[in-house]
């Protein structure tokens, strides 16, 4: 019994999630609201706000859904024997192409994330946790192939590429029609002029 419970609460997980998306990219997030994608999903509007109590917690629910998905498939086909600049590229790059499909949201969610609190605020910080912990484990071992000279300290360098990161991904995607490939030819010039920093040769 408590499997079948459990595999409803799946279905209508999914059903929200298709059709928050689905709305979220019609109507854009002003003019999808949450009467109408609960409609969409099959369920009742107070079934929805025991999923997510407004628009806005339902909108970062779906990205940090997805991001941790990007953030996990990345991290597992990350490229182990290719140069520093294109695993760290690999690793950021899912995201680019992500926010490239709904910018408009994309752009919101950016918003929202200055505002965060609460749970919201805890989950967001423990998946920058775990992607911060990756990006960390990349430089490390770089330094074990001799590509990161061994005076360099991981942590704020990852804590560097990350913030470069973050000022990138914003000016990319605050122009009216951002192309993920453009934005990631940019992170990694930016990334290979750290790079050469890094390097015991720089």
């Amino acid at each position: 019994m408590t499997g079948r419970r459990e595999q409803n609460k799946d279905d209508k997980r999914r059903r929200i999630r298709d059709a928050a998306w689905r709305l979220f990219g019609e109507l854009g997030y002003d003019g999808a609201t949450t009467k109408a994608i609960a409609k969409a999903a099959g369920i009742a509007s107070g079934t929805l706000f025991l999923y997510a109590r407004d628009k806005s917690t339902l909108l970062f629910l779906l990205f940090h859904e997805e991001l941790t998905r990007i953030s996990d498939e990345r991290a597992a086909s990350l490229p182990q024997g290719a140069p520093l600049v294109d695993q760290l590229v690999h690793l950021f790059g899912g995201f680019y192409e992500r926010y490239e499909s709904s910018p408009e949201l994309a752009r919101r969610f950016a918003h929202e994330i200055l505002r965060l609190d609460g749970d919201k605020k805890a989950a967001y910080d423990d998946l920058n946790r775990r992607f911060f912990a990756r990006l960390v484990g990349v430089l490390e071992r770089g330094r074990e192939r001799g590509l990161v000279a061994p005076g360099v300290n991981t942590g704020i360098s990852a804590l560097n590429l990350f913030a470069i990161y973050g000022f990138q991904v914003l000016t990319w995607l605050d122009q009216p029609h951002p192309v993920a490939a453009h934005g990631i030819t940019a992170l990694r010039i930016a990334f290979e002029q750290v790079a050469i920093g890094l390097s015991p040769r720089g």
